[in-house]
């Protein structure tokens, strides 16, 4: 029940933030028009012309991004650091190929270009690996709910809460144990 109140508070202070993100979305979509306007000019006869800018400079952006991506790397701070510093760019390098993070940082990029909001998942898989397998994703920005900050950059939010909705039938296939509570919910 507190976790539920928290999540609650948080979507109510979010919620501009995730509104300006779905106008931002719909625009880049090219669904300026509201629906009762677009609508009431159908009827009319008349055309809601929509030229859309905005789709060609962000997938232009991105473009570019995906184009000038850069290797992470580390740097010796002393003379006798640059082992290390040649072993962690090695070891990050396939670490970071491995989970595809290059596809998933785009993907990212592009939520961050659209609707100003992006999320990384990050996380152990242990279904190939019993020792894990580190995991990077896109997490949608719109399942997830940021705490109270005042940071752009979240450096000083007080938490975070990734959500999913899913129908009982998917539950009860990911749960069977719980599948008689899950059918009273």
């Amino acid at each position: 029940q507190e976790v539920y109140s928290l999540f609650q508070a948080w979507v109510e202070a979010d919620a501009e933030s995730v509104k300006d993100a779905e106008t931002a979305e719909k625009f880049y979509w090219g669904e300026q028009w509201e629906k009762d306007l677009k609508d009431t000019l159908e009827n009319q006869g008349r055309a809601a012309l929509t030229i859309n800018q905005i789709e060609r400079m962000v997938d232009g952006l991105c473009g570019e991004q995906r184009q000038e991506r850069t290797d992470l790397r580390y740097y010796p701070l002393e003379g006798g650091d640059q082992r290390v510093a040649d072993i962690l760019n090695h070891v990050s390098k396939h670490l970071l190929e491995n989970c595809y993070y290059p596809r998933e940082e785009s993907k990212v990029f592009e939520d961050i270009v659209i609707a100003g909001r992006g999320c990384f998942n990050l996380y152990v898989d242990f279904k190939k690996n019993i020792q894990g397998e580190i995991r990077v994703e896109r997490f949608p920005w719109a399942d997830v709910v940021f705490g109270p900050h005042e940071k752009e950059d979240l450096s000083d939010c007080e938490g975070l809460i990734k959500h999913r909705m899913y129908s009982r039938a998917r539950l009860k296939s990911m749960f069977p144990k719980l599948e008689g509570e899950i059918s009273n919910i």
